[in-house]
């Protein structure tokens, strides 16, 4: 979706589906969020990972990577070093997102 700057389209599309009843899986959140690292806008990588969690998905290191990278692009430290606790706590494992990263 970023490459053909549709992420707007790709996020309005999740919305309308989430009315619909129609949820998203894992592998679509992190697409998502992947795409928020790509085009710079942190605060949505964080909402949908919030989100991920508030559908009962399970967040792993694919998830926190992406928004640590989001994160980083815009020095945003404190943030990364929450998020980073938040991963080990959740068994998402910091060393592996820190792989990633």
């Amino acid at each position: 979706c970023e490459k053909a700057s549709l992420w707007q389209t790709a996020l309005e599309l999740l919305q309308a589906a989430g009315l619909r009843g129609v949820a998203l899986n894992s592998s679509g959140y992190n697409a998502l969020i992947g795409t928020m690292e790509k085009v710079g806008d942190w605060q949505r990588a964080v909402a949908l990972l919030h989100d991920m969690r508030g559908a009962f998905l399970l967040s792993d290191v694919v998830s926190y990577g992406s928004v640590v990278r989001a994160l980083e692009g815009q020095a945003r430290w404190t943030s990364i070093l929450s998020l980073l606790e938040e991963a080990r706590l959740r068994s998402a494992g910091p060393g592996s997102v820190t792989l990633l990263s």
